[in-house]
């Protein structure tokens, strides 16, 4: 099934699906996407590890019921550079707190 970027689309089945597809320079060179469901009872919006920048097309969905979000980034930062131990501790740190932040933040825009 071929979609299109925040077009909704109602699959035989009735279930309603819509991409967001990103491509924020920290999604990577390919982008990053997200899906919301619409089975007629309950919407949810699974974010993944996408970062959308426009929420109207996800908010105009419809209100959801569910909300899925990652707060953790890639694994393999700091651990895998060579930085001193306290440098890596502050750093992985901060990763994580600006990580929960993020995660707050779409949450909360999204009516969480």
């Amino acid at each position: 099934m071929q979609t299109r970027h925040n077009q909704p689309l109602v699959l035989d089945s009735g279930l309603r699906v819509q991409i967001s597809s990103v491509d924020a320079p920290l999604d990577g060179p390919l982008g990053d996407s997200g899906i919301a469901l619409d089975d007629g009872r309950v919407r949810i919006f699974n974010q993944n590890d996408s970062r959308p920048i426009d929420l109207r097309p996800i908010q105009e969905f419809g209100p959801l019921h569910a909300h899925l979000v990652q707060y953790s980034g890639a694994i393999w930062f700091p651990g895998a550079y060579t930085f001193p131990e306290r440098m890596k501790r502050t750093l992985g740190t901060r990763k994580r707190r600006n990580g929960m932040a993020r995660a707050l933040r779409y949450i909360e825009q999204l009516g969480g």
